[in-house]
């Protein structure tokens, strides 16, 4: 399970850079609603931080995905266990991939083009985003049972990026990667 801080601070981080009250409480049921937003950052205040975490936060918060991911580097150079870094890294990657996409846009064209990688890949981060974890989980399943060679294997890393945004212990984690697993051979 995911540390409470970690939670409460990425989920945090993903409403603001995504200024979205759509994500789902049942899909994340351990997410604070948006008024309890000072207790979180006196949790967060109240945790001593790595400095590389430190700077890595205080970039995303200005907006440079490219200092976050680079302070998210050098903290898993030195501690590759660190699944807060881990996480965090994958949320960097996520955010810079859809801070540029118009989800009304993506939504349409990826319904009208279901075989597009690109596009079928930029609605899977809309869906992460908006909290539709399965759906975008299913949605790359789908299409790697639909792909082969190069074009398989960029969508399986993909899915595995996604994977790594969610606790590793989650149900929905567990069953996708058998899914994926199945969908491979």
């Amino acid at each position: 399970m995911m540390p409470l801080k970690h939670i409460l601070k990425n989920k945090l981080l993903l409403q603001k850079h995504f200024h979205t009250q759509e994500i789902s409480m049942d899909e994340w049921p351990y997410w604070m609603l948006e008024e309890n937003i000072n207790i979180v950052n006196e949790i967060i205040e109240e945790e001593e931080i790595d400095p590389d975490e430190s700077a890595a936060l205080l970039a995303i918060d200005s907006g440079d995905f490219d200092q976050a991911r680079a302070a998210y580097q050098r903290l898993l150079a030195r501690k590759p266990q660190d699944i807060d870094a881990t996480i965090g890294l994958a949320q960097v990657e996520l955010l810079a991939r859809v801070k540029n996409l118009d989800p009304a846009a993506v939504t349409k064209q990826s319904q009208e083009n279901p075989t597009d990688l690109t596009l079928q890949q930029s609605m899977a981060d809309i869906e992460m985003v908006s909290g539709k974890v399965e759906a975008a989980f299913a949605r790359l399943i789908e299409l790697v049972k639909q792909t082969s060679g190069d074009d398989r294997n960029k969508v399986k890393e993909h899915l595995l990026g996604l994977f790594n945004l969610v606790d590793p212990a989650d149900p929905r984690v567990i069953a996708s990667r058998r899914a994926l697993a199945n969908a491979l051979f």
